[in-house]
């Protein structure tokens, strides 16, 4: 259950001997978002497909630290838009040996703007955010995340990021 919003998440799939999803599922999140694909705990991983309340969707590699992992986007009217992620955030085990990247801090300091803001930030949304700002050389987090978060309520999601960075 997301706290924050009083939504109910939803999983409905594959679970493992501990009775956490694991798997081919699906997460509703009780708020228009939808993940469908392979899950590994709490985490949506590997190849899956996010669907928005507007009719946009997410395809792609979900994966912490999956070398480059690629995703396609799909706006409403059917456009599409393609890329992939340079370097994802850490993942946990290089987090508790202190190793961290680029993208960590960029990520860091989207999550605190946004909560500045009054919004919460999609996983996905930060890490292509970041991304995009790693290479256009952007050092004003601040400004990128006002500027994508435009016309958003709530949450900062892919549709509004991509919106941002592909216009």
């Amino acid at each position: 259950m997301d706290e924050k919003n009083d939504k109910k998440e939803v999983y409905t799939g594959e679970t493992g001997p501990d009775g956490l999803p694991h798997g081919r599922g699906t997460i509703d999140f009780g708020d228009g978002r939808r993940y469908s694909g392979i899950i590994d705990g709490a985490s949506q991983t590997g190849r899956g497909v996010y669907y928005y309340p507007d009719g946009s969707r997410l395809f792609g590699g979900f994966t912490i630290n999956a070398g480059h992992p690629a995703w396609r986007f799909v706006y409403p009217d059917g456009r599409e838009v393609a890329g992939f992620v340079s370097r994802f955030p850490a993942d946990d085990e290089e987090v508790r040996r202190g190793e961290f990247n680029e993208t960590d801090a960029i990520c860091a300091e989207i999550t605190k703007v946004a909560r500045e803001l009054g919004l919460s930030v999609e996983y996905n949304a930060r890490t292509i955010l970041a991304d995009a700002l790693l290479r256009r050389g952007e050092q004003d987090v601040e400004a990128a995340v006002k500027a994508a978060a435009r016309g958003c309520t709530g949450m900062l999601t892919v549709p509004y990021v991509i919106r941002f960075v592909y216009g």
